[in-house]
């Protein structure tokens, strides 16, 4: 889930509560921490579908089309 959209949650959650006559609204403090908290794990499993993705190409093709470069930006990303 992105910054983006849990923030656009957010803001909906406020409006249903200032529709509903909540006097104040929730703060979700909290956001920023679990995202920063959740952000290795995404990076882990980006680079896991990532290496996933083209295993066979690096380790079955031909090694003489395997180009170092293309392979360190595509596991960089």
């Amino acid at each position: 889930m992105t910054t983006a959209l849990v923030f656009a949650q957010k803001a909906a959650v406020n409006g249903e509560e200032t529709m509903l006559g909540f006097e104040e609204h929730t703060q979700y403090d909290q956001i920023p921490d679990m995202l920063s908290a959740k952000e290795p794990f995404d990076r882990l499993w980006a680079a896991a579908v990532n290496f996933h993705a083209h295993h066979d190409k690096w380790m079955n093709g031909p090694l003489l089309q395997v180009d170092a470069e293309e392979v360190e930006e595509e596991v960089s990303e």
